[in-house]
Protein backbone atom coordinates (compact mmCIF):
# COMPACT_ATOMS: atom_id res chain seq x y z
CA UNK A 1 0.00 0.00 0.00
CA UNK A 2 2.86 2.38 0.67
CA UNK A 3 4.41 1.46 -2.43
CA UNK A 4 1.05 3.00 -4.41
CA UNK A 5 0.11 5.93 -2.29
CA UNK A 6 4.39 7.29 -2.59
CA UNK A 7 4.74 6.50 -6.47
CA UNK A 8 1.07 7.80 -7.80
CA UNK A 9 2.16 11.41 -7.01
CA UNK A 10 5.32 11.54 -9.18
CA UNK A 11 4.01 9.10 -12.11
CA UNK A 12 1.35 12.04 -12.29
CA UNK A 13 3.49 14.51 -12.50
CA UNK A 14 5.52 12.47 -15.03
CA UNK A 15 1.89 11.88 -17.24
CA UNK A 16 1.48 15.71 -16.95
CA UNK A 17 5.15 16.50 -18.37
CA UNK A 18 4.56 14.23 -21.14
CA UNK A 19 1.41 15.49 -22.01
CA UNK A 20 2.87 19.44 -21.87
CA UNK A 21 5.10 18.08 -24.26
CA UNK A 22 2.60 15.86 -26.77
CA UNK A 23 -0.43 18.37 -26.55
CA UNK A 24 0.07 21.31 -28.50
CA UNK A 25 -2.35 23.64 -27.31
CA UNK A 26 -2.75 27.77 -27.70
CA UNK A 27 -2.59 29.84 -25.23
CA UNK A 28 -5.24 29.18 -22.43
CA UNK A 29 -6.12 29.45 -19.06
CA UNK A 30 -7.06 25.06 -18.29
CA UNK A 31 -3.98 23.46 -19.16
CA UNK A 32 -0.18 24.29 -19.70
CA UNK A 33 2.42 26.18 -17.86
CA UNK A 34 0.71 29.74 -17.30
CA UNK A 35 2.73 32.33 -15.89
CA UNK A 36 2.76 36.49 -17.02
CA UNK A 37 5.83 35.40 -18.75
CA UNK A 38 4.71 32.73 -20.77
CA UNK A 39 1.08 33.79 -21.82
CA UNK A 40 3.12 37.15 -22.99
CA UNK A 41 3.26 35.39 -26.61
CA UNK A 42 2.52 32.40 -28.77
CA UNK A 43 6.15 31.73 -29.03
CA UNK A 44 6.97 31.61 -24.81
CA UNK A 45 3.78 29.93 -24.48
CA UNK A 46 5.01 26.87 -26.69
CA UNK A 47 8.82 27.44 -25.25
CA UNK A 48 8.00 27.28 -21.87
CA UNK A 49 5.43 24.16 -21.80
CA UNK A 50 8.27 22.50 -23.75
CA UNK A 51 10.90 23.50 -21.16
CA UNK A 52 8.01 22.53 -18.48
CA UNK A 53 7.30 19.40 -20.13
CA UNK A 54 10.98 18.09 -20.51
CA UNK A 55 12.02 19.33 -16.41
CA UNK A 56 8.89 17.81 -14.88
CA UNK A 57 9.86 14.48 -16.65
CA UNK A 58 13.31 14.36 -15.78
CA UNK A 59 13.08 15.17 -12.33
CA UNK A 60 10.04 13.10 -11.41
CA UNK A 61 12.08 9.82 -13.00
CA UNK A 62 15.11 11.13 -11.07
CA UNK A 63 12.44 11.54 -7.64
CA UNK A 64 11.88 7.90 -7.80
CA UNK A 65 15.25 6.51 -7.16
CA UNK A 66 15.24 8.20 -3.58
CA UNK A 67 11.40 7.96 -3.12
CA UNK A 68 11.90 3.76 -3.72
CA UNK A 69 14.70 3.86 -1.09
CA UNK A 70 12.64 5.64 1.03
CA UNK A 71 9.80 2.74 1.02
CA UNK A 72 12.12 -0.19 0.87
CA UNK A 73 14.16 1.31 4.12
CA UNK A 74 12.10 3.41 6.19
CA UNK A 75 8.65 1.61 8.21
CA UNK A 76 7.13 4.44 9.41
CA UNK A 77 4.18 5.51 6.57
CA UNK A 78 4.09 9.15 8.11
CA UNK A 79 7.64 9.81 7.69
CA UNK A 80 7.94 7.98 3.98
CA UNK A 81 4.89 10.52 3.03
CA UNK A 82 6.10 13.33 4.50
CA UNK A 83 9.70 13.04 3.22
CA UNK A 84 7.92 12.17 -0.15
CA UNK A 85 5.54 15.45 0.10
CA UNK A 86 8.83 17.62 0.90
CA UNK A 87 10.59 15.76 -2.50
CA UNK A 88 7.58 16.41 -4.72
CA UNK A 89 7.50 19.93 -3.52
CA UNK A 90 10.97 20.80 -3.95
CA UNK A 91 10.56 18.90 -7.42
CA UNK A 92 8.09 20.99 -8.51
CA UNK A 93 9.89 24.35 -7.29
CA UNK A 94 12.58 23.36 -9.46
CA UNK A 95 10.97 22.41 -12.61
CA UNK A 96 9.53 26.15 -12.06
CA UNK A 97 13.03 27.80 -11.66
CA UNK A 98 14.56 26.25 -14.28
CA UNK A 99 11.34 26.83 -16.74
CA UNK A 100 11.52 30.58 -15.62
CA UNK A 101 15.14 30.53 -16.28
CA UNK A 102 15.38 29.26 -19.36
CA UNK A 103 12.03 31.72 -20.56
CA UNK A 104 13.35 35.14 -19.02
CA UNK A 105 16.67 33.76 -20.97
CA UNK A 106 14.86 32.71 -24.19
CA UNK A 107 13.09 36.47 -23.81
CA UNK A 108 16.53 38.13 -23.81
CA UNK A 109 17.05 36.37 -26.88
CA UNK A 110 14.55 37.75 -29.14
Amino acid sequence: MKWAMSLICPTLLIIIGILALCIKTNRNYIFGYRTKRSMASPENWKYANKVMGIAMIAINVALLVPICLLIVFVDNTLAIVGSVLALLTIGLLTVIAITEYKLKKHGSND
